[in-house]
């Protein structure tokens, strides 16, 4: 039995998944799979995954699908389809990269994961310059930095570390750990906002590249659509802006 030939746009696809950098393995497959079901009416769709990130990039693509002639213009033309997927894959990679590269909340991450491996000894001395920090970035109502002042300076009082009984480094140390459970949560809350916003700026920029080809494209094809099988190659969204 003859093998069946290879199929370009899955190619692509498992290499997207395989080498790329954009979240993690799981969720690129998840993508993958919905934008060929995006590309190719009939291909099932991935389940739902709960990813914000994932819900996302598929609401963009929908954005990208939706009252635009592109899938109609994709129709029996793989090769075209598989040159629109690489350029979305490619967006993707790119949108995720840039918004990465500018995040104001880089400093305050570093803060974080320092404080979450600071020794508890060192703890003691530096929670005050801490929460004085945690003051400058957050509302009182957003974070109660009031609260773990006290509570942590009631369990130090005026005591060095090495004085401190067992129960109170306890105590402390539970408080101290809600206190970094609260922060991430916080940061985690903010930074994943800005990421948002940013996302779908770069998303309607992609989006009017899109629509601007699919124009370009459209009047290509009724200036010489006798010799559409040699103009598959034309499509190329590698001008667009950075």
């Amino acid at each position: 039995m003859s093998e069946l030939p290879p199929d370009p746009l899955q190619e692509e696809f498992d290499r997207f998944v395989a080498f790329g950098t954009l979240l993690d393995q799981q969720t690129r497959r998840y993508l993958v799979a919905y934008l060929r079901a995006r590309l190719e009416p009939g291909y099932p769709p991935p389940e739902e995954l709960d990813d914000t990130y994932y819900r996302y990039f598929t609401q963009a693509l929908d954005h990208l699908f939706a009252g635009s002639d592109l899938l109609a213009l994709l129709q029996d033309r793989p090769a075209l389809s598989r040159q629109v997927a690489v350029d979305m894959l490619q967006w993707m990679r790119q949108a995720y990269q840039r918004v990465e590269e500018k995040n104001p909340f880089a400093e305050e991450q570093q803060r974080l994961r320092a404080a979450g491996v600071m020794p508890l000894r060192e703890v003691t001395l530096r929670f005050p310059v801490m929460l004085d920090y945690l003051k400058h970035q957050y509302a009182d109502t957003d974070f109660e930095t009031d609260f773990y002042q006290d509570k942590l300076r009631t369990c130090v009082g005026r005591r060095e570390f090495e004085a401190m009984d067992a129960d109170s480094r306890d105590r402390f140390e539970r408080i101290f750990h809600d206190l970094l459970a609260q922060w991430d949560a916080r940061l985690s809350a903010r930074l994943l906002a800005w990421q948002l916003a940013r996302l779908e700026e770069e998303r309607e920029r992609f989006q009017q590249s899109l629509e601007a080809k699919v124009m370009e494209y459209q009047r290509l094809f009724r200036l010489i659509s006798p010799f559409e099988s040699y103009v598959g190659k034309y499509w190329d969204l590698s001008y667009f802006p950075t």
